[in-house]
Parts: C-alpha cells; sequence; structure tokens
C-alpha cells in the first residue's frame, strides 16, 4: 500500500518523492514495486563513500541457549573494566527493566572508583520522563563512567553518543540504528556494536511477529558473512549487507505485506479493497446480475473500519511523574472547558500507552484511579517508580485523593 501510494503520488500526480533512511529497503523488489527511475541515487557512488563513514563494527556474539539476564549484566560489567560508557537495548521493555535492576544492584556494591551511572529508558516512562534521563545522561556522558539501559526507542531521533552498544538480537536494520548511537561523532577510530542473543525465559519474543523474522534473517546474514565477508564487502553494515537482509526479510513476510483482513473478510485484503476491488466487485456482479454503476470500485468504509496502524489497542494513562501529578488534580477539580482542554494537552507529556494486557494487570492491582467523571484514568503515586517508570511490583497501596 504505501509502495502504490509513492507511485501515485511519483506518476500520477507528478511529485518528485524522496526516499531518505540509514538503512534503505528494497521497495523497488517486492511484488507491489515502487517505481524508481535508473540512476535515483542522489549521491553517486554511495557503496564506495559508505567506507568513508564507517564509526563501528558489529560484533556478533551469538550463543547456543542465549544470554540470561545475569549473563548479560556480568558481559556488561565486564565491558565497563574497558570502556567509560555503554548502550544496551533491548526487545521488550520487562527485559530491560530487569537489566536495569540487576546492574544497578551490582554497580551499587562496586568501589566508587569503578562504579557507574546506571540508566534506564522505556515507553513505561512518561516522554517528560524520558527527556530528563537523557539530559542527565547527555550532561555525564565523557565525565563519568555511565551505562544505559534501554528499548529500541533510543534508536530514532536521539543524538546521542556511547563507546560501545549491545544489542539483543534484531533485523539487520535495527542493528545499523543501535550503530548510530554508538562513537556518533567519531569520538574514536571505531567503536564496538556487540549482538548477542536473549534466552526465551528473558526475552520472549514469540508475538512479536516482525521482531522475530528479523532476527532469523539477521542470523542467516551472519553465517553467510562468515563464509564469505568480501561478499558483503568485510563489513556487517555495508550496503550489500543491508539489501540481502532486506531481500530475505521481505520474502518471509511477503504474504503479509497485502495487509489480510481479521474474520468475517479474512479472504480478502486491504490492497485489494483499495485497489481493484475484483472479489468485491464480482459479489455484487454475482448477486445483482450488474455491474455495479460507480466510478470507484474501492471498499474505503470497510478499510477504515479494519485498519490499524498497530494492530493491538493501547489505553492512555495519565502518570504522576513531577507536573503530571499536579495535572492530575487540576484535570479532576472544577475547571472550565478551555482550561481542561489546556491540561489534557500539557498532560500528554506525562501519559504512557499501555497495552490490553499491560493494562489489566495493572487494572487488577488497583493501580488506576478514574478522573473527571471516569473521562481520564490516572495512575496512583505508588505504581510509578523514577528510574523505570511504571510498575507494579513491590507496590503498597497508597491512596491518594486526587
Amino acid at each position: 500500500m504505501f509502495n502504490y501510494a509513492i507511485n501515485f503520488l511519483s506518476k500520477v500526480c507528478n511529485t518528485t518523492v524522496i526516499l531518505c533512511t540509514a538503512t534503505q529497503p528494497l521497495l523497488s523488489k517486492t511484488e507491489m514495486p515502487v517505481f524508481i527511475e535508473k540512476n535515483a541515487d542522489i549521491i553517486p557512488n554511495a557503496d564506495e563513500k559508505f567506507r568513508y563513514f564507517t564509526r563501528t563494527k558489529v560484533i556478533p556474539r551469538i550463543r547456543a541457549g542465549g544470554y540470561s539476564i545475569q549473563d548479560l549484566k556480568d558481559f556488561s560489567l565486564c565491558l565497563m573494566e574497558k570502556v567509560n560508557s555503554t548502550l544496551i537495548i533491548l526487545n521488550t521493555k520487562n527485559a530491560a527493566k530487569e537489566l536495569f535492576k540487576a546492574i544497578n544492584n551490582d554497580n551499587s556494591m562496586l568501589p566508587e572508583e569503578k562504579k557507574s551511572i546506571v540508566f534506564h529508558l522505556s515507553t513505561n516512562m512518561c516522554p517528560a520522563h524520558r527527556i530528563e534521563s537523557l539530559n542527565k545522561i547527555r550532561e555525564v556522558l565523557g565525565k563519568k563512567k555511565v551505562i544505559c539501559v534501554s528499548t529500541q526507542l533510543i534508536e530514532a531521533g536521539v543524538n546521542i553518543s556511547f563507546e560501545c552498544v549491545v544489542r539483543s538480537l534484531a533485523g539487520l536494520d535495527s542493528i545499523a540504528q543501535a550503530a548510530g548511537r554508538c562513537n556518533r561523532h567519531a569520538e574514536s577510530n571505531c567503536g564496538n556494536v556487540f549482538v548477542i542473543n536473549m534466552d526465551t525465559s528473558s526475552e520472549n519474543v514469540s508475538r512479536l511477529l516482525e521482531i522475530k523474522a528479523g532476527q532469523d534473517k539477521t542470523l542467516r546474514i551472519f553465517e553467510e558473512y562468515n563464509q564469505n565477508p568480501e561478499a558483503f564487502d568485510c563489513d556487517l553494515l555495508s550496503p550489500k549487507a543491508i539489501a540481502k537482509y532486506f531481500e530475505y526479510y521481505f520474502n518471509e513476510l511477503k504474504l503479509e505485506m497485502n495487509y489480510t483482513l481479521p474474520k468475517p473478510y479474512a479472504d480478502k485484503t486491504m490492497f485489494d479493497l483499495l485497489s481493484e476491488n475484483k472479489q468485491v466487485v464480482q459479489d455484487y456482479i454475482d448477486r445483482k446480475q450488474v455491474k455495479p454503476d460507480l466510478m470507484l470500485y474501492n471498499s474505503f468504509k470497510t478499510a477504515g473500519d479494519y485498519f490499524r496502524v498497530i494492530d493491538q489497542n493501547t489505553v492512555g494513562v495519565i502518570v504522576p511523574y513531577e507536573k503530571g501529578e499536579e495535572l492530575i488534580t487540576k484535570i479532576n477539580g472544577k475547571c472550565n472547558l478551555k482550561d481542561l482542554k489546556k491540561y489534557l494537552k500539557e498532560a500528554q507529556q506525562y501519559s504512557v500507552n499501555l497495552y490490553d494486557q499491560e493494562y489489566r494487570i495493572l487494572n487488577h492491582s488497583g493501580a488506576f484511579v478514574q478522573v473527571n467523571n471516569g473521562g481520564v484514568i490516572a495512575l496512583r503515586k505508588e505504581f510509578y517508580d523514577k528510574n523505570v517508570g511504571i510498575t507494579a511490583e513491590n507496590q503498597q497501596q497508597e491512596f491518594l485523593n486526587y
């Protein structure tokens, strides 16, 4: 659908389209390709120029059975004996939280001269909390020893640089993004990006199908690289390696690219509904014995009803982090519509979106309170941790008078 939308803008609307990303997908090689002109690259001989900008080296540390939280903690603390800053990126919020706790605990028992400042970042923290943590990290990087344990949120749009990065196995494009947080400003000749695989009890991605597919294809690239590094210009993040990865990845997901609809429309795809819609037109002809008298045959309403950018629904919750607590009180107080709109807009920086399962678990623990006559959900103070954000662990019920 994206490819055809781009083609429409380019060919029908006579628009110039610029595709810009650190890891260019093979959009011209899919079943429904983007029509890319010959010699379309803005920068000629990009492969040659790529070598001049290499700042990192990807080092696979894959092992049978994977790493436990304790294994990864030991590996990370061992790295800190050689560098002054390490970023560790994991695929799930729970794994990141558990690793942060393990590292923080061991770090607190180290001699003062070996201690690091340990940070945590995840979407269980509201945006204001994450921004404050990132600012604190920037303040101490290069001055003190720093460890940051994060989910993949740090991979996009964050200008920050660590001496070393450890990335839990993921798609090669995600690994490339993680590498962008290592030696970002060429502080040294080359920074190391270690790729490790977690055991399933520590990091379960069985339901994260795109991440799982990416892991499998990355392992395939690693195997081929070991057999013939020259085929990838001796660099696991070279354009050749990225292109080969996307070739395998798109082939794995090609049956999902048309976006199959859920029941009762499982025999149809979103792409069909928004393009020629042949099956629906034929169904109409079979019933009416005549073609529909329409200029467009698309099923826009059905497509709109079923399309989801993110399949899982989330619930927005305002958290009592700093100004968030004051906003909860104001929203629940007597205020006019204009002020309420202002408070709700401000509260976006103090809100966390929870998936259904997360919400149910916390709700069962009594973590929420309805404010503004039930129109807004707020988190009780004891369920928000200054280090990890929303948590349901070892909380004492402290009922607040919002």
